[in-house]
């Protein structure tokens, strides 16, 4: 990475460290498919590597990379269409030996990826793109090219349909409202982790996604 007045020249070597992750991250949370993910992936890197090397500001790069990223998305999900997923190949972290709380993490993951999917493709991309991958508000407005009070009203109204459906629905994050269903009773009845007990202490104050994301260990798409 060769800095010069300020500006970075972006090779894909910068573009794996930088990116990598949370590419692999928005693909699967897009389509909540291992498959469409990682062709989608391989779309997005093809587009983006094409363009480079390339001089810019860090955050300028940044908000061109998800640029790039969002319009592959978009013209990805015209065709794509919606499914519930039911399997997805998850690789718990190496550092758990507690096979009960890597099961419940895989099964969080295939149920909120699903809840995604009820969202329509731009409100599922800004909630990706700031809840799960922490950008700014300042750019995502630069990304969508939106008003960032725009911005902010759509990812809390999406964030309330999360809650809403969390409340309602699942049996982790709030057992006294949750419909029974016979999954839910298997949880209640088994010996709960670790895991579920902070989400139960804590769901109101962290980010489920990204809780479940901490236990999951995934191989990412871009590799040079």
């Amino acid at each position: 990475m060769n800095i010069a007045f300020g500006q970075v020249e972006f090779g894909e070597r910068e573009l794996v460290e930088q990116f990598a992750d949370c590419n692999t991250l928005v693909c699967l949370k897009m389509t909540n498919s291992l498959d469409d993910a990682n062709e989608l992936s391989k779309i997005i890197w093809d587009r983006i590597s094409s363009q480079l090397p390339r001089k810019n500001y860090i955050d300028d790069f940044t908000v061109w990379v998800f640029s790039e990223t969002k319009d592959c998305i978009f013209d990805y999900c015209k065709k794509l269409p919606l499914t519930i997923s039911q399997v997805r190949r998850l690789i718990p972290k190496k550092s758990l030996n507690n096979t009960r709380q890597a099961e419940l993490a895989a099964e969080c993951d295939i149920c909120l990826g699903n809840l995604l999917l009820t969202l329509d493709t731009e409100s599922r991309l800004q909630y990706i793109y700031k809840d799960i991958c922490g950008l700014s508000y300042r750019k995502i407005c630069r990304i969508f090219e939106e008003d960032e009070h725009i911005i902010r009203k759509g990812v809390n109204r999406t964030r309330r349909k999360v809650n809403n459906f969390l409340d309602s629905n699942c049996p982790l994050y709030n057992p006294d409202n949750s419909k029974k269903s016979d999954r839910a009773k298997q949880i209640f009845l088994s010996d709960l982790p670790t895991y579920v007990k902070e989400v139960r202490q804590n769901s109101h104050k962290v980010n489920i996604f990204t809780e479940t994301e901490g236990l999951i260990e995934r191989d990412n798409f871009w590799s040079v």
